[in-house]
C-alpha cells in the first residue's frame, strides 16, 4: 500500500475478518504486510512511510464507520525490521 487506503479493498476486508485471536473481543487488521499465495506473511514487511501514518490513522476509522455495525478500531503502529 503506497500510503493510501483503498476503500474498495479495505471495507470488504474489514467486514470479512472480524476474527478474535486470544478471545480478546476483536481481531487484527494489519496494513503494510504482504502475503504469499497461501496467505502466509512475506518478510521483510513492506511497511508504511512515516509521512503517511497520521493520515492513515484519520482515514481508517472513517472507513470503519461506513460499515454496519460500525467498527471502532484501536490503532497501533508497530515497528518490525525498522519499518512501520
Amino acid at each position: 500500500m503506497q500510503g493510501r487506503l483503498n476503500p474498495d479493498a479495505i471495507i470488504p476486508t474489514l467486514c470479512a475478518f472480524p476474527n478474535d485471536f486470544g478471545n480478546l473481543g476483536g481481531g487484527y487488521f494489519i496494513i503494510g504486510q504482504d502475503c504469499d499465495e497461501h496467505g502466509q506473511p512475506k518478510f521483510p514487511p513492506v511497511g508504511l512511510a512515516q509521512r503517511d501514518l497520521d493520515r492513515i490513522r484519520r482515514e481508517l476509522p472513517a472507513h470503519c464507520h461506513s460499515i454496519q455495525p460500525n467498527d471502532f478500531p484501536i490503532l497501533s503502529v508497530e515497528h518490525i525490521e525498522e519499518r512501520h
